[in-house]
């Protein structure tokens, strides 16, 4: 009975030891044949042993059975931006793109100023079986393949705009660089580009300095424009101004000439009325009085030496 004991013993030892074992052995197998994408990824699936990539088949963010040796190519999901700058501070994925511009009206001979343009533009791959395309194409360098493909359609329509366009037209040729990209990388590189911004345009010193000379003498041409309108403006008030004391002068003559005229009226009306009231009342004085007309005469004349004002009248001489 020991011994059958002791048996017993030794074999459970030997299944506890086992046991462990196997869990961990069963970990690590479940470990190699489950794989995750990032949730701002896309995957696809390739075995390690064999090297083939499954394009087919696009994998979603989250945990996925890969199978022994099975694991995840892993491409961005949300938008990836190029650059192209020389600023500091700023992570650029190339310089800026070095091109010309279209004819440059004042110089036809020139063929076009240089420039160099810097820009950033987004796009966003594929969640189909066209990012299996992708990869077959361009395998895992398909960002700087991108990269080229923008610049030199940046470049291509560019030379498509005059000099003073890029300053005058600017919407507009902002907006014709991003359909331009959003063809060429949609035909050639089956993504979607979603936005493009013009961070910035140079062109030689020289130009830029012989533009800005223009440009200060439009600005003056514009300044000296304004004053001569100002200049009109205050001359024709002084003509308004001048016209409308002439009129003034010319009304205040006709009100005195009228009111002139009025009081010489009213002065004679009254001279009549007091002459005629006078009239009468020497006739009335010699018909209460029964005069003749000889005494009516005598009257009056002495009633004229009593109102005579000088204390020297001499009546009834010939001569001094």
């Amino acid at each position: 009975r020991r011994g059958h004991g002791a048996g017993q013993g030794q074999g459970l030892r030997v299944s506890a030891g086992v046991a462990p074992s196997m869990v961990f052995l069963a970990a690590v197998v479940l470990i190699n044949v489950i794989s995750s994408v990032g949730p701002l990824e896309l995957g696809l699936l390739t075995n390690s042993f064999t090297g083939n990539v499954d394009t087919s088949q696009v994998f979603a963010p989250g945990l996925h059975f890969v199978g022994i040796g099975g694991r995840f190519i892993l491409f961005p999901s949300k938008q990836v931006t190029i650059t192209f700058t020389d600023q500091s501070g700023v992570q650029a994925d190339s310089g800026p793109i070095s091109t010309r511009t279209g004819e440059d009206v004042n110089q036809p001979e020139s063929g076009g100023q240089p420039i160099q343009i810097c820009l950033s533009l987004q796009y966003r791959l594929p969640n189909t079986k066209a990012l299996g395309t992708v990869y077959t194409s361009f395998g895992s360098t398909f960002h700087q393949r991108y990269t080229l493909i923008a610049r030199n359609t940046i470049s291509n329509v560019a030379q498509t705009f005059t000099p003073f366009d890029f300053w005058t037209k600017r919407a507009e040729l902002s907006e014709a660089m991003l359909r331009a990209v959003q063809t060429s990388l949609q035909h050639q590189g089956l993504v979607e580009v979603t936005q493009l911004q013009i961070m910035r345009i140079d062109f030689p010193q020289q130009y830029e300095d012989m533009i800005t000379n223009i440009q200060l003498q439009v600005q003056e041409k514009s300044v000296k424009e304004y004053q001569q309108r100002v200049l009109a403006v205050l001359n024709n008030f002084e003509v308004l101004r001048a016209t409308n004391e002439a009129t003034i002068t010319v009304v205040r003559s006709r009100a005195v000439q009228a009111a002139t005229v009025l009081q010489n009226q009213a002065h004679a009306s009254a001279l009549v009325m007091f002459q005629s009231a006078k009239a009468n009342a020497t006739e009335h004085v010699a018909r209460t009085l029964e005069f003749t007309e000889s005494q009516v005469i005598g009257y009056l004349r002495l009633k004229a030496l009593s109102s005579h004002p000088s204390n020297r009248t001499v009546v009834g001489l010939k001569g001094p």
